[in-house]
C-alpha cells in the first residue's frame, strides 16, 4: 500500500514538473508574441504617417479641384447666367473670388471679377465679357493642371496605401497569435493549478499512510502478545501431554479417610 501510494505521488510531482514546463514554455510564446505584436504596430504606425505625409500634396491638389469645380458649378454658372442677384449674388462672387485667390489666379482678372459677375447679362459690355471668359479659361486651366498633377502622384499614393494595407495585415495577424499565446498560457496555468491541488492530495494520503501504518503495527503487537500468552498456558499444557498418556483420577474421600487412618495408628506407643 505505501509503495502503491509513494508511486502515485511521484506521477503526480512528474506531472507537475512537466506542467510548470509547459507554462514557462507558453509564458515565452506569449513574450515573443507580444513583442513581436508591439513591432507590427510600430510599423503600421510608421506606414500611416508615410501616407499621411505623403498623400498631402495629393490631397490638397485633389481639394483644391473638388472646390474649383464646386465653385463653378453652384457659383459661377449662377452668376454668370443671371439666376441669382441682389446680396446673393454679392455674396456668392465675393466667394469665389477668395477661392480663386487661394489658387493664385491672376489678381488683375479678379478686381473686375467681382462686378462682371453682379452686372446683368443683358448689360454687360465687352470688357466684362472678357473678364468672365478670361476666368473660365483660367478655373480648366487649373483643374487641368491638377488633375496632372494627381496623375503624377497617384502611383507613389497607391503604393503607401498598399503597404498601409500590407502592415494592417501583419498587425491583425500578430494580435491574433499575441491572443492565442495568452489563452493558452492560461490553460497551462490552470493545469499546473489543478495537478497542484491533485499533487497536495497524494501527500496527504502518504502522510497519512505513517499513522495507519502505526496502529496496524499495534494491532500486531497486541496480537503477538496474545498468541505468546496462549503458547505459554494452554498451549504449553496440552503438548505436555504424550500420546496415550492419561491423567491421574484425584483421590476419591474414602481414600483420603483411610490414608488418614493409617497414619494415626503409626503414631500410637506401644
Amino acid at each position: 500500500e505505501r509503495l502503491a501510494r509513494d508511486a502515485a505521488l511521484a506521477e503526480a510531482e512528474s506531472d507537475l514538473e512537466a506542467l510548470h514546463a509547459a507554462a514557462q514554455e507558453k509564458r515565452r510564446d506569449l513574450a515573443e508574441s507580444t513583442a513581436a505584436l508591439r513591432e507590427a504596430l510600430a510599423g503600421l504606425q510608421r506606414a500611416r504617417e508615410d501616407q499621411e505625409r505623403g498623400d498631402a500634396e495629393y490631397d490638397r491638389a485633389a481639394s483644391e479641384k473638388e472646390k474649383l469645380e464646386e465653385a463653378e458649378e453652384k457659383e459661377f454658372i449662377p452668376l454668370k447666367v443671371g439666376s441669382v442677384t441682389g446680396a446673393k449674388a454679392k455674396k456668392q462672387a465675393a466667394a469665389l473670388v477668395a477661392l480663386s485667390k487661394g489658387s493664385n489666379f491672376d489678381s488683375t482678372l479678379l478686381e473686375g471679377l467681382q462686378g462682371a459677375l453682379m452686372a446683368k447679362p443683358s448689360a454687360r459690355g465687352a470688357g466684362e465679357q472678357l473678364v468672365i471668359q478670361a476666368f473660365e479659361t483660367q478655373v480648366a486651366t487649373r483643374t487641368a493642371e491638377l488633375e496632372t498633377a494627381m496623375a503624377k502622384l497617384s502611383p507613389a499614393r497607391d503604393e503607401r496605401a498598399e503597404a498601409v494595407r500590407s502592415e494592417q495585415e501583419r498587425h491583425a495577424e500578430a494580435r491574433g497569435r499575441q491572443l492565442q499565446c495568452r489563452e493558452s498560457l492560461r490553460k497551462a496555468e490552470q493545469a499546473a493549478l489543478d495537478a497542484q491541488s491533485s499533487l497536495a492530495g497524494r501527500r496527504r494520503a502518504v502522510d497519512a499512510f505513517a499513522p495507519e501504518l502505526l496502529e496496524l503495527r499495534a494491532s500486531q503487537a497486541l496480537a503477538k502478545e496474545l498468541l505468546a500468552d496462549f503458547r505459554a498456558g494452554p498451549a504449553a499444557a496440552l503438548q505436555a501431554l504424550e500420546p496415550g498418556d492419561a491423567v491421574a483420577p484425584a483421590p476419591s474421600r474414602s481414600s483420603l479417610r483411610l490414608m488418614g487412618s493409617s497414619d494415626s495408628q503409626r503414631t500410637v506407643p506401644g
